[in-house]
């Protein structure tokens, strides 16, 4: 993984979609991978060269070992127990995170955030678009 020479294909295009954001520049995109990865505490993803250029598979850590329930956390539904586990694995921070990881639609899980805050089992900590949710049994 070291620095690479990377040119677009059409240059033309790659401006527009440059100037509409959908890119950044080239070449930085496995570094910004790299660091996020870190960032978040996740191993670094699997690059695969192919055919018509390359794959990337992202892994989760494996799971550590259930925690036994305690009073709190006993009664949660089954939607409420996957989020609240989500959120005290520290795995996802965004909402559309949260529902990609289970399914759940972005509507249900607001509030069902609000029910595990109302509860005293989370709380939010940083800002609008850089904070997260967090435990408060940790």
């Amino acid at each position: 993984m070291t620095e690479t020479l990377s040119r677009p294909t059409n240059p033309k295009i790659a401006s527009v979609f440059y100037e509409m954001g959908l890119i950044e520049q080239w070449g930085s995109g496995i570094g910004m991978m790299r660091e996020e990865c870190r960032a978040r505490g996740i191993p670094e993803p699997e690059y695969n060269i192919v055919m018509d250029g390359i794959e990337v598979t992202f892994r989760l850590p494996e799971k550590k070992e259930e925690k036994i329930p305690d009073k709190a956390t006993a009664d949660l539904t089954e939607r409420e127990s996957k989020i609240f586990a989500l959120i005290s694995d520290g795995y996802v921070t965004t909402l559309t995170e949260m529902s990609l990881s289970t399914g759940i639609s972005v509507k249900i899980i607001r509030n069902i955030i609000e029910k595990l805050i109302k509860r005293g089992l989370i709380h939010r900590i940083g800002g609008r678009k850089t904070g997260r949710w967090i435990s408060t049994s940790k």
